[in-house]
């Protein structure tokens, strides 16, 4: 699990301080701003997958913004437009929905990785 985020240096270092569980979470971290390059440029993409040795169709960008889906996708990569759901006491997560999805595309691709439900 990577991190693609275009977040400037400073406060990034901050939460990543503040939150190390949190971050601790990620294999690794590409932020837009210690890299110089912007979601949805087609090269933070490149940058991301030659960083880290990752093959662009089995790997999967989960991301709010659509444009950045879009570009995602003409470099090969699966995109989940993740958005929020609107319920009785508002807007809430809709994780099932991404897991349900990430569970399909690794069953389409015969990969050996599930998302646990309970997470």
């Amino acid at each position: 699990v990577y991190l693609l985020s275009n977040w400037e240096p400073e406060s990034f270092e901050l939460m990543e301080y503040l939150y190390p569980e949190v971050f601790d979470l990620f294999d690794g971290k590409i932020i837009s701003g210690k890299v110089g390059m912007v979601k949805p440029d087609q090269a933070i993409y490149e940058y991301l997958l030659d960083t880290y040795n990752l093959d662009a169709h089995e790997t999967i960008l989960i991301d709010d913004q659509p444009e950045n889906i879009i570009t995602a996708q003409y470099k090969g990569i699966a995109g989940i437009h993740y958005t929020k759901k609107q319920g009785l006491l508002g807007q809430y997560h809709d994780f099932c929905t991404v897991r349900k999805k990430i569970n399909d595309f690794v069953s389409s691709k015969n990969l050996a990785v599930t998302v646990d439900e309970n997470r």
